[in-house]
């Protein structure tokens, strides 16, 4: 595990990134747009019912010299059956919305991992920062001493103090990075973050047919395809919207002449919708310009994933193994004696701890490199190889 210390102050035990992962789900702000999202679904997934609510009707006639009273009752019925398909593009749409669920997860752990990240090579680069601002400063002390005793020139001394004080800046300039960093990581988890611990890394392996695999396992490809399918029942509702209108009246009546009794009987009746002039030409547009859009997003997103996956892993296999360094304090002390033996000036002294510095800078920059191009590919591929971490994302979405 790789430990990230954001001060040499901080006390406080790490948080593993697995956790980190834990409470941004569990937190709030994620749990309030996952119950949204829910809610979201559940309303797409609702269609009206197949049957209309029928019309009641009564009714008393009374014309000259006879009486009749009439209860009865009008349906409106659905010839053309767009109904069942509004509510077969109504399914599909809820079963969009949990694909929808599942992108929204994998996209907020792929920010909770890469915001950690960031942190981990702030802080970092605050210890190099710090242990090599404490070189200088203990070059300093020594060259004062050394300097009001006579040893060495106060030019020496006054040149180590303005670099001392410049690379003073430069570090405050990094633990403001690292502020910003853990503010970043803290508004996705909710709560405070002092040390981070990141899980370690399996090595990715990838077959021939991993873009086809990870086109098969993305959940917004999958959100999107089942979108289309929903797409097109609603398109086949439109269409069969323009069906003409059917209404069926039923009922009973009492007829009587004037002074005698009623005599029952009954009544039915039927109306006929004739489209000729609304044929729902605008419903039909609207859907036809759905369903094309939706296969824009898809091809679309089927460009992505390949050249995501393609991308990543190239960057994977090109980065490899983080190469092996020299020894810097052996290069320090040596640089050290070389000074002191008059061998060098001050000046090379200062450019060998310049160099160190960013030598270990960057050690830890190729370290984040090749741990975000392996993110990457992860995130690319909508699964995650660590298995706490994915068996979060399968909690999550329960």
């Amino acid at each position: 595990m790789l430990t990230l210390w954001t001060s040499a102050a901080h006390a406080e035990a790490p948080i593993t990134e697995t956790e980190l992962i834990r409470q941004a789900l569990d937190g709030p702000v994620l749990r309030a747009e996952f119950a949204a999202n829910r809610a979201l679904g559940q309303a797409r997934s609702a269609a009206p019912p197949l049957w209309s609510n029928p019309i009641l009707e009564g009714r008393h006639e009374r014309p000259s010299g006879t009486s009749t009273r009439a209860i009865g009752a009008t349906w409106f019925l659905d010839p053309g059956r767009s109904g069942r398909a509004e509510q077969q593009a109504a399914t599909l749409r809820g079963a969009a919305g949990l694909s929808w669920l599942r992108a929204d997860a994998v996209t907020a752990i792929c920010a909770v991992r890469s915001a950690a990240l960031d942190l981990w090579l702030a802080d970092e680069r605050v210890n190099a920062g710090t242990v090599a601002h404490e070189r200088l400063t203990t070059l300093r002390d020594g060259l004062g001493a050394l300097a009001a005793a006579g040893e060495v020139a106060a030019h020496d001394r006054d040149r180590v103090a303005l670099a001392v004080a410049a690379h003073g800046f430069g570090l405050e300039a990094w633990a403001g990075d690292s502020l910003r960093a853990r503010g970043t990581l803290s508004a996705l988890t909710g709560g405070p973050v002092a040390r981070v611990k990141l899980a370690p890394q399996p090595v990715i392996v990838l077959s021939e047919d991993a873009s086809t695999r990870a086109l098969a396992e993305d959940p917004m490809h999958e959100a999107l395809l089942r979108e289309r399918a929903a797409a097109e029942r609603a398109l086949v509702a439109a269409r069969r919207q323009a069906a003409p209108d059917l209404a069926i009246s039923a009922g009973g009546r009492w007829d009587a002449a004037a002074g005698g009794e009623r005599a029952p009987g009954f009544e039915v009746g039927a109306a006929l919708g004739v489209p000729l002039f609304d044929r729902n030409q605008v419903g039909v547009a609207g859907a036809e310009a759905e369903l094309s859009a939706l296969d824009g997003q898809i091809a679309r997103r089927v460009a992505e994933i390949h050249a995501r996956v393609d991308s990543t892993w190239r960057q994977v296999e090109r980065l490899g193994p983080l190469p092996s360094v020299p020894e810097t304090e052996a290069i320090w002390a040596g640089a050290r004696a070389r000074y002191s033996g008059g061998e060098a000036p001050i000046d090379d002294l200062l450019e060998v701890a310049e160099d160190i510095e960013s030598l270990e800078i960057a050690v830890r920059e190729g370290a984040a490199l090749r741990r975000r191009a392996r993110l990457d590919l992860a995130c690319a591929l909508g699964v995650f190889p660590e298995l706490e971490i994915q068996a979060l994302l399968e909690e999550g979405l329960r």
